[in-house]
């Protein structure tokens, strides 16, 4: 599997937008942008990318206490990448799976409006939410009265791209995706510089640029989904 360093691809897009001297993103001296905007559209992206090819997933469980109705997962270790929760499964002590949906209290309140208000006598949630709760917690609707094992499946967060200061690295820093794949976050990068307000914003270039990115995450959808 062949790799790509961030500097490498910020070499490129200097060279796209003609700066001067292709510095590995240090600067930008036609002042339309900084070195740290450039660097935070190209993270962007990256994310963007996983999101929407789901092309780096992980997985981990945890013990679920019997009447657990939050499940804080940040304090789990095993979770310290998630960026995107998809898939959650409890497995009873008979080793029986169950796949508990995605929802949120308001339509489970509609569902059931006495969930919350007694102690649950159910072996397997309703659903599970995200979205009522703060970042990276869990909420079980209504608690499993047994608990067991829950695996959660989720999109992995990458590291962020820093031209390789943290690590000391002068060529920069080695991205998570393929080399073969850094192209979408080249031309999305170029897209987001082109498409801010100001006087770099070019709207012809900065669509075409999109297209261009586009383009590499539908054919990544077919490669891992199949084609129709």
């Amino acid at each position: 599997m062949a790799t790509v360093r961030d500097q490498t691809i910020l070499n490129e897009i200097q060279y796209a937008v003609l700066e001067t001297t292709p510095d590995g993103g240090a600067t930008f001296p036609s002042g339309l942008w900084t070195a740290a905007e450039v660097l935070a559209f190209l993270n962007a992206r990256q994310r963007r990318f996983i999101r929407q090819t789901r092309i780096s997933i992980g997985r981990a469980s945890f013990t679920l206490a019997p009447n657990t109705e939050r499940v804080d997962i940040s304090a789990l270790g095993a979770f310290h990448d998630i960026l995107q929760i998809l898939r959650v499964t409890l497995i009873d002590a008979d080793g029986v799976w169950q796949d508990i949906p995605a929802s949120d209290s308001f339509a489970v309140d509609h569902a059931d409006p006495d969930w919350s208000l007694a102690a649950s006598a159910q072996a397997v949630p309703d659903a599970y939410s995200v979205t009522d709760l703060p970042t990276l917690q869990l909420l079980l609707m209504p608690a499993s009265s047994v608990g067991g094992t829950m695996w959660i499946h989720y999109l992995t967060d990458p590291p962020d791209l820093d031209r390789g200061v943290a690590a000391g690295d002068p060529d920069g820093q080695i991205l998570v995706l393929q080399a073969e794949l850094s192209v979408a976050m080249k031309w999305g990068t170029l897209a987001d510089m082109l498409g801010k307000p100001g006087r770099a914003h070019d709207f012809k270039r900065a669509q075409y640029c999109e297209q261009r990115a586009q383009e590499m995450e539908d054919l990544m959808l077919q490669l891992v989904g199949g084609l129709p």
